[in-house]
């Protein structure tokens, strides 16, 4: 009986994605790699993309600060060091394409009580609806005993454009 062997098409016979095609071939590395939300990777998932891309070219963006998972680092220095010795910088990101103006400067002020060092990114749009907060208790209601409902309507309603055919009066 002859050995089987693993039918491999020609690359351009090849219609599998480069996911699909580094799933099957243990030995796959890629020449560069994005990491986007790089604070949530633990040290096991840091040591999968250091095999798979031998050449250390990276990409990575995060924030230290919004790290929801205990397991990873507290700084970049203390995660990339270990693979990379002193072969990587940091560049803080200056604009913000996500987070409009009035979310901005309200997280800009959370920012400078939380550490004065730090500068936020300037963002490039606003929604002209000023920001608002309201007071909740543990039992569903706010600091005026109103319900869990009215509060979930106002953030509808500051949502939903004024031309929303959703929009109560």
């Amino acid at each position: 009986m002859e050995p089987t062997k693993a039918v491999v098409p020609d690359k351009e016979d090849d219609d599998r994605t480069a996911v699909e095609r580094a799933a099957a071939d243990r030995t796959w590395a890629f020449g560069h790699i994005v990491v986007d939300e790089a604070q949530e990777l633990s040290p096991m998932a840091w040591r999968m993309l250091m095999r798979r891309c031998p050449a250390r070219s990276m990409t990575v963006v995060g924030d230290m600060a919004q790290a929801s998972d205990l397991g990873g680092g507290s700084s970049w220095q203390e995660v990339l060091e270990p693979h990379l010795g002193d072969r990587w910088r940091q560049e803080r990101l200056t604009i913000n394409y996500r987070t409009p103006a009035e979310i901005a400067d309200v997280a800009g002020d959370v920012l400078a009580a939380i550490d004065p060092e730090l500068h936020p990114p300037r963002p490039v749009r606003e929604t002209r609806v000023e920001p608002w907060s309201q007071q909740a208790t543990i039992g569903g209601a706010d600091s005026s005993g109103r319900s869990r409902g009215h509060l979930t309507d106002r953030l509808l309603q500051a949502h939903r454009g004024p031309q929303d055919p959703r929009r109560r009066p």
